[in-house]
């Protein structure tokens, strides 16, 4: 593994650093970086966010810099974390760790060890003020990370609180028993009048680009991202190594909604949607995130995720009574009649390491909370 490490990019760090003599801690700034995908890859806390993948994407998306770091005890890499920042002007550099730090070994030894390096990274790096939110299914880590001089965020937008998954450890027939009857009844009458699903190319993107920006304008929010620029240059950082797919559901030889997922580890994460405005009595949406689920499932993941939902906009249709046949108005309710599991995202923490800017900060965020949204928000994107 050490030498892997050395030939893929990495130095090391000094020995001993953590106070833990064990651990030998290895830093890495290459775009390309196999190694530490694999590690997210085979363990049930690494997660999309966090990968090499999607921080390439990120670069080419909104210039954003890299600095990566495992951590290793014998041959085997335990734990890690990818730090996304951008310099800010007269401000400094902003950092963002999302779904991360990712920590495989549940020795407190290598928790406290992570997050000295962690702190000292940021501190050495001159990142003012990082963002941070720990893995879905670590619940422990943001308790951990208070401890250690974290705060909590108040930076509303910049993380999502929740999202819905399906546990694909279950038969078909289990999974359609957990949707809503009408749910059901809208997928059938789909296949039976002839939907069916196709895996698209690279080719079909603009396709795909073309349906979303459709669905955007009906929903009456900006497309992101908001170039099928953007999307091409998405295709040819996860295609090599099948961590992306497109998907459409046709009828009668005419492509009338798409998808894009991301295969990654356990999960397929259902990232964009369009719809081309055709077919409504067939209910080709609810065709396309079904069908996607069996091929989910046939292929061996675990889990897949919807993505995010909005806990506002589901309060306020059950409120309003909206009901499966007027769903498609909401998303987040949409994605309710499947039977979903909603999981709520651990608290996001922020870290600055003076003491006296940390200080500041808190009071200003809680005095001038509308203010301080605007500002990280605008810095970040």
């Amino acid at each position: 593994m050490i030498d892997t490490l050395i030939k893929t990019g990495y130095t090391e760090i000094t020995p001993g650093i953590t106070g833990n003599m064990n651990i030998r801690i290895f830093q890495s700034t290459t775009l390309t970086d196999t190694v530490w995908d694999e590690f997210l890859e085979t363990t049930d806390r690494g997660q999309l966010e966090q990968s090499n993948k999607w921080a390439a994407y990120m670069l080419y998306k909104k210039g954003w810099k890299i600095l990566r770091q495992v951590f290793v005890t014998g041959n085997k890499i335990t734990a890690g974390f990818q730090i996304l920042y951008k310099t800010i002007p007269v401000l400094g550099n902003f950092g963002y760790l999302l779904k991360g730090p990712v920590i495989a070994d549940e020795e407190t030894g290598t928790v406290d060890a992570v997050l000295i390096r962690l702190k000292e990274t940021v501190k050495r790096n001159n990142i003012g003020f990082l963002l941070a939110q720990p893995p879905d299914r670590d619940s422990r880590l943001t308790g951990f990370l208070r401890k250690s001089g974290f705060i909590k965020n108040r930076i509303k937008y910049m993380l999502k609180k929740a999202t819905v998954i399906i546990d694909l450890d279950q038969d078909e027939e289990q999974i359609l028993g957990r949707m809503k009857r009408q749910k059901r009844q809208n997928i059938m009458k789909g296949l039976k009048n002839g939907l069916t699903l196709r895996e698209g190319t690279r080719d079909d993107l603009p396709v795909f680009y073309r349906f979303m920006e459709q669905t955007c304008k009906a929903q009456q929010v900006t497309p992101n991202p908001p170039s099928v620029d953007h999307v091409f240059s998405l295709w040819d950082i996860f295609h090599k190594s099948g961590n992306i797919k497109v998907f459409f559901i046709t009828y009668n030889n005419e492509d009338i909604s798409a998808m894009v997922v991301l295969p990654f580890g356990s999960t397929v994460n259902c990232w964009k949607f369009g719809w081309s405005g055709k077919c409504n009595n067939l209910r080709p949406n609810d065709v396309i995130y079904w069908e996607i689920i069996k091929w989910s499932k046939r292929n061996g993941y675990r889990y897949i995720d919807f993505m995010i939902i909005q806990l506002d906009k589901i309060s306020a249709s059950n409120k309003e009574g909206t009901t499966s046949s007027e769903s498609h108005k909401n998303w987040s309710h949409f994605k309710l009649g499947f039977g979903v599991e909603i999981l709520y995202l651990q608290d996001g923490s922020v870290y600055i390491y003076n003491r006296i800017y940390r200080f500041i900060f808190n009071i200003v965020s809680i005095l001038f909370h509308s203010i301080m949204n605007k500002i990280i928000y605008r810095i970040a994107n």
